[in-house]
């Protein structure tokens, strides 16, 4: 629970704060990762990764 709460705060926190490129918030940084073929994906591949971890837990 606490890790969640660190998150939120963290995204609220950068929401807030300007200017943006200073203080990114964890879905421009994502952003960022799937701009490009490759980096999509990687994000995919994680995306199907962390799935299976769920499922088989």
């Amino acid at each position: 629970m606490a890790p969640i709460l660190v998150v939120t705060g963290w995204e609220l926190y950068c929401l807030v704060s300007l200017p943006r490129v200073e203080h990114p918030t964890l879905s421009s940084l994502i952003d960022l990762l799937d701009a490009t073929r490759p980096g999509k994906t990687v994000a995919v591949v994680a995306w199907l990764g962390l799935g299976w971890f769920l499922v088989s837990r």
